[in-house]
């Protein structure tokens, strides 16, 4: 069975946030993390001129951590709304639906941009993870053209090879914006872990804030060391979308469409 332990929003302002996480649950036994990194925080960090920030992800990345492009900004201000956005842009998220409103142009330019940046900082990325989860139809086919390996969905791992199917695992998440949020958040991440002990994938995906708070920082380090006590095996994202039958590794270094 598998465990995959993913640290989203990676950004030069969250690194030491991160860095905290990932030394915590390496001590526990965790030994791969995928690192959802995301290039121009908000529109004003940029990941290559931070010096300390590219040594940091380059060394995780030589340990065997996986790095995955998780949108452009992570940000939708200013993008067009329409009927309806403002559950996903106010209330599921802060304002962070990027590819949920981003059109077929935005979306890959916001894409190719991205991963030609990480290209030039040795960060050979075969994932996309949209922030908050959340594509417009588009999106995928889009993935698909351009070569990229899997994306991901609350619900799901998704392969693009043609061949594969999507793998049905809900991830454990926290809310940590307001107290109701965190004070749910640990009632139902233990539950949800009980449904899936028999599941041959569970996910547990992290943000910088969950470390802030205590009572969910702990809970998460006793959720991933039951995990691995139970025998789970942590791997990243790009182990599990090419390990189905058919599926050969090496197909997530074909030639990307431009």
């Amino acid at each position: 069975m598998k465990l995959v332990v993913s640290l989203h929003d990676v950004h030069p302002s969250s690194l030491a946030a991160v860095a905290q996480q990932r030394a915590e649950l390496r001590a526990r036994g965790v030994r791969r993390f995928s690192l959802l990194v995301v290039p121009r925080w908000h529109g004003r960090e940029s990941v290559e001129s931070d010096a300390q920030f590219v040594k940091a992800i380059t060394g995780w990345q030589e340990e065997g951590d996986e790095v995955i492009l998780h949108g452009w900004t992570h940000s939708c201000t200013g993008m067009k709304e329409r009927a309806g956005d403002w559950f996903w842009t106010r209330l599921y998220t802060s304002r962070e639906a990027e590819f949920h409103l981003a059109n077929p142009y935005e979306t890959r330019i916001r894409i190719t941009t991205g991963r030609d940046l990480f290209d030039r900082l040795n960060w050979r990325t075969v994932g996309f993870v949209a922030p908050a989860w959340l594509m417009a139809p588009h999106t995928v086919p889009i993935l698909q053209e351009l070569g990229f390996a899997y994306t991901v969905t609350r619900q799901h791992v998704i392969p693009l090879a043609a061949t594969a199917q999507p793998i049905t695992s809900t991830s454990l998440c926290y809310s940590t914006r307001s107290p109701w949020r965190r004070t749910a958040s640990r009632l139902w991440n233990p539950s949800l872990a009980r449904q899936l002990r028999q599941a041959p994938l569970l996910r547990i995906s992290l943000h910088p804030g969950d470390v802030m708070y205590p009572t969910v920082w702990h809970q998460v380090c006793r959720l991933t060391e039951h995990a691995l006590q139970a025998g789970r095996v942590a791997q990243t994202y790009r182990d599990c979308a090419t390990s189905q039958p058919g599926i050969h590794p090496l197909t997530t270094d074909a030639p990307r469409a431009a």
